[in-house]
């Protein structure tokens, strides 16, 4: 299993998406839907172990993806997340490392698109 993150563009579903599962949108009304990322279960439970020394309500709310399913990450959250995963980088070694930074990679590219989402979904 793993944690697969995606870019969606929402411009015109924002209204929606508030009252629905984002998932009914990805198998067809979403304008655009981009994969930017896979972390696998393991990798991503070892990163949030670190993160939660840092910040246990932000570890907290990254593993609801491993609970329900799904995680939306909004631009506005994105310097908060990426300054408590770069403080997390240093008790990091190997695959789990790897992948932390290309999150933060990931995380800093969702600032530079307009009216998306970091959707962040189990995958099989």
């Amino acid at each position: 299993m793993f944690v697969m993150f995606a870019y969606v563009k929402i411009s015109e579903y924002e209204e929606k998406i508030e009252s629905k599962e984002l998932s009914e949108f990805i198998e067809g009304d979403v304008l655009e839907y981009e994969h930017a990322l896979t972390i696998p279960i393991d990798v991503f439970e070892v990163i949030l172990e670190k993160l939660e020394k840092v910040d246990c309500e932000l570890s907290n709310e990254m593993r609801k993806v491993l609970t329900s399913g799904e995680i939306i990450i909004r631009e506005h959250h994105v310097d908060s997340i990426v300054g408590k995963l770069r403080a997390t980088l240093e008790h990091l070694g190997g695959v789990s490392l790897i992948k932390a930074k290309d999150l933060i990679r990931v995380l800093e590219g969702l600032k530079k698109r307009r009216d998306t989402i970091l959707l962040g979904r189990i995958s099989f």
